[in-house]
């Protein structure tokens, strides 16, 4: 049986990880959004990598969790 100080950890480290992804997924949005508005800029690519590297860390954090509770 696992520690309940470690589940709780682990609850608030997906909360956190659910954060980052969504965080990242409205910064993708407005990338996109500056990108059609302005057209191609070099800020609205540097969003749209910014909300994929965001996005591709909240995934890390999602799976080093999953990968523990096995």
């Amino acid at each position: 049986m696992k520690d309940m100080r470690a589940v709780r950890f682990n609850e608030k480290i997906k909360r956190l990880s659910t954060l980052v992804g969504n965080g990242g997924l409205a910064l993708l949005i407005a990338g996109a959004t500056r990108w059609y508005a302005l057209g191609l800029d070099l800020s609205a690519g540097v969003w749209i990598l910014l909300a994929a590297a965001i996005i591709w860390v909240a995934m890390q954090l999602n799976e080093l969790l999953d990968s523990e509770d096995q």
